[in-house]
């Protein structure tokens, strides 16, 4: 993993406070990165009229001791599922350029 990617991954986890209800899982990708998966879930509504939400990417490691458990979780309040979609495309992006 490189510096940008460990850099992405570690800003704020917007984790959500105890209590709250799970996000509405409206839409999901997954991409694999050479050894990487990258795997996000969105409450981002992709129809108009276009929903505010939350996004989890989780960004797991085939070569790990336990490759079902994610080494890096991000969630980020999101305005509309393009933001989303552009935040999913970056780090697929720097994955592939750390290869």
């Amino acid at each position: 993993m490189n510096t940008e990617v460990r850099r992405f991954m570690a800003e704020a986890d917007n984790r959500p406070p105890p209590g709250v209800k799970p996000m509405v899982v409206r839409r999901i990708q997954r991409k694999v990165c050479g050894p990487y998966i990258v795997d996000m879930k969105s409450s981002c509504g992709s129809e108009r009229p276009r929903i505010a939400g939350s996004v989890c990417i989780r960004l797991y490691d085939q070569r790990a001791d336990d490759p079902a458990e994610p080494v890096a979780i991000k969630r980020l309040a999101v305005e509309n599922w393009r933001e989303a979609d552009d935040q999913f495309r970056w780090l697929v992006g720097a994955l592939a350029d750390s290869d």
